[in-house]
């Protein structure tokens, strides 16, 4: 669920700047500012000098529900940087506080959906994120996050509609992106659905000729379809110009089925050389791989 961070990030600025608009009075808007610049420096450093400017604001007003929204916020950023599930508590207490004393405010469900999601509790956080989306129809991060947890739910349809909508309802782009294309491509990999996956991933290439991500998963649909040679001659190709590939785990997986354990076995080591040296799956794989191998070597004459 770490994809949430990225969402977190962009978003707690604008968050602040709707918290600044909020405040009456100059004291106040004082203390917001700061806390936005602290957030600007996108670090703990940055998110504890943040904390500190929102308490400042509830010793003042002990019912600042901005204030209470804007500590949830902060709470999450430092967990991401650490995991330390009491920071995730707290950033949930103060949220759920903020909501005690307005239940109105978007931005304070959208950060309980992603602490939910970072908790692992996706139909809790989905639930969170709709009663955002209710409140702010647009609201382009509460779909993604929802998006997100349909996805890890295999809730696929919901999934590829939220992600739809969240593109569609952007304001900071007008024109669908490769990168847009190419989620959407995984989302109907996913699926099973492998003409509409291709559809969206020669979407992108149309866009961007050279966006490898494309290709990586142009290369996946046609192993997944059946064409094995087709497949391996595209992502071969993508190797060759990007050895850093998610290539080597598609082609890994393809000759695992094909029952080749021993290019099976190159590929996904490749992979932890190369792209993910910490994958505990793969690292699975390549025990299990090579007992395979070694019962294939004892079945030859």
């Amino acid at each position: 669920m770490n994809n949430f961070i990225k969402y977190i990030c962009c978003f707690q600025l604008v968050l602040l700047v709707l918290l600044l608009a909020s405040c009456n009075k100059p004291a106040d808007k004082v203390i917001i500012d700061d806390a936005y610049n602290a957030f600007a420096e996108c670090n703990n450093s940055g998110a504890y000098k943040a904390i500190k400017k929102f308490n400042t604001l509830l010793k003042a007003n002990p019912n600042n529900s901005n204030a209470y929204t804007g500590l949830g916020a902060a709470y999450i950023c430092l967990y991401e940087s650490d995991l330390n599930q009491d920071k995730l508590d707290n950033a949930i207490k103060n949220l759920k506080k903020s909501i005690e004393i307005n239940s109105k405010n978007p931005e304070t469900y959208y950060y309980l959906g992603c602490a939910m999601a970072y908790k692992k509790e996706c139909s809790k956080a989905i639930n969170f994120f709709t009663h955002a989306i209710k409140l702010k129809p647009d609201f382009v991060q509460a779909y993604e996050g929802r998006c997100l947890c349909y996805d890890k739910l295999k809730e696929y349809d919901k999934a590829i509609q939220d992600h739809i909508d969240a593109v569609n309802n952007s304001t900071y782009q007008t024109e669908w992106s490769p990168g847009n294309y190419i989620y959407l491509a995984k989302l109907y990999i996913k699926k099973g659905d492998f003409d509409k996956a291709e559809e969206n991933c020669n979407k992108a290439i149309e866009i961007n000729p050279n966006f490898i991500s494309a290709y990586e998963e142009l290369g996946h649909i046609y192993l997944l379809n059946g064409s094995f040679d087709k497949g391996k001659k595209v992502l071969e190709n993508v190797i060759s110009k990007n050895p850093r590939s998610v290539a080597y785990l598609y082609l890994g997986d393809a000759y695992f089925e094909r029952k080749e354990y021993s290019k099976a076995a190159d590929n996904y080591n490749m992979f932890l050389n190369k792209v993910n040296p910490y994958n505990s799956e793969i690292k699975h794989k390549l025990k299990k791989l090579n007992l395979l191998a070694i019962k294939q070597s004892n079945k030859q004459p």
